[in-house]
């Protein structure tokens, strides 16, 4: 099949995180079914990550910063009419896009080709927002937008289950709403991958290395994790290092708490890195964890990616017994698992497997045989075409 992706985000020139994990994960996975890609952005700068491109450059006025999500919002218009008169009938077998704020080129288009339009959703706008602590615009726009989306998309594939019942309670859709988790590339990400240059390079030498990489955000339980740091690093009887790999606005309070505590030798925070460094850097790790925190407004309906990384570079992870995470880890056998922002809890798991080598490895080898068999993003891609060929009634 040919696929015509949007990834429709108004942000420019990013380079890392998870959205963009994900958009290349799918984009990896129909390639290596066999289906033709490709990716329309707003964002220049993905000509250099993805390579085949079609680069919907909004007009100059749009990216002015006094217009912030107004430009957005003036964008999904935009979009729309540069694509439709692009893309012509038969050019492409579906479409499928990236649910992002105030824009629903996607369902105008699929209608316009009369294709089927797959809709991937990583969150609804306005619960999103309200989590964030930040505020939409115009949110009438940006609800309408949503709704539109939702309700016209022939497939809404949602990252996980909570998002899925969520999706479902706004009945507005007509499709088929399925559960499609984020996943990883088993030939980046794998235990034969060697981290032994990147200690090299950041001089960590004979400790045992705890890694985590993300934002440094509340989303990503970085309080909790700056706590663990701290009492691990007091407490343990070996010699534990900490490997941050990331960035955002928690990075410098995380790194003054450290050096307040006195403990700035057991902390390295990288910054954040191209995604295709990633694999070095994890594999650099003996132990990898992840400490979010439940939500402020509702259910955790996060997938995050590095669980699925985490769990294919074969290492042992710590991490928050938190919905999808805790359903996708099995506690005691691919990971230990803890009640969330429980920082004795993390810090005692972490020691146990500091000092416990066979049973790192034991988690490490168990996790990794469960991202080869269940966790692939060719899988993920597959449930998606699998979908779309049920839509059109293929046989």
């Amino acid at each position: 099949m040919r696929v015509l992706y949007i990834r429709s985000d108004f942000w420019f020139g990013t380079r890392v995180g998870g959205s963009i994990s994900h958009t290349a994960g799918m984009i990896s996975g129909f390639t290596a079914l066999g289906h033709e890609v490709q990716l329309c952005t707003p964002d220049p700068t993905h000509t250099d990550l993805f390579p085949d491109t079609e680069v919907v450059r909004p007009p100059f006025y749009m990216r002015l910063p006094k217009l912030k999500q107004f430009g957005a919002a003036l964008y999904s218009e935009y979009m729309f009419r540069e694509l439709s008169r692009k893309v012509t009938r038969g050019d492409v077998d579906f479409v499928y896009q990236r649910h992002s704020q105030y824009n629903d080129t996607g369902c105008r288009l699929a209608n316009h080709l009369g294709v089927p339009l797959a809709l991937e959703v990583n969150d609804l706008v306005s619960e999103w927002s309200r989590e964030l602590g930040s505020r939409l615009h115009l949110p009438r726009r940006a609800e309408d937008a949503e709704r539109k989306q939702i309700g016209s998309a022939d497939l809404v594939a949602c990252v996980s289950e909570v998002l899925a019942e969520r999706v479902k309670s706004l009945e507005l859709s007509t499709g088929r709403v399925i559960v499609n988790a984020n996943g990883v590339d088993m030939n980046r990400f794998h235990p034969g991958v060697d981290g032994s240059s990147i200690r090299e390079t950041l001089g960590i030498r004979g400790d045992t290395v705890v890694g985590w990489t993300g934002t440094f955000g509340p989303w990503h339980g970085i309080d909790t994790l700056t706590d663990i740091i701290v009492d691990v690093a007091r407490r343990s009887d070996s010699r534990v290092h900490f490997l941050l790999v990331g960035e955002g606005p928690l990075r410098k309070p995380l790194e003054d708490r450290v050096q307040a505590e006195g403990l700035r030798d057991v902390l390295t925070v990288t910054g954040a890195v191209p995604h295709e460094a990633m694999p070095q850097y994890l594999a650099a790790c003996d132990i990898l964890v992840s400490p979010h925190g439940r939500p402020k407004t509702g259910r955790f309906i996060g997938s995050p990616t590095k669980i699925f990384e985490y769990m294919a570079m074969g290492k042992g992870i710590v991490a928050s017994r938190l919905e999808q995470i805790g359903e996708i880890l099995d506690h005691e056998r691919t990971a230990l698992l803890c009640e969330p922002e429980n920082v004795a809890a993390f810090s005692e798991a972490l020691q146990g497997l500091v000092t416990d080598v066979a049973l790192r490895e034991r988690i490490g080898h168990n996790a990794f045989c469960d991202a080869v068999g269940h966790h692939s993003w060719t899988s993920r891609a597959g449930a998606i075409i699998d979908g779309v060929r049920e839509v059109r009634g293929d046989g």
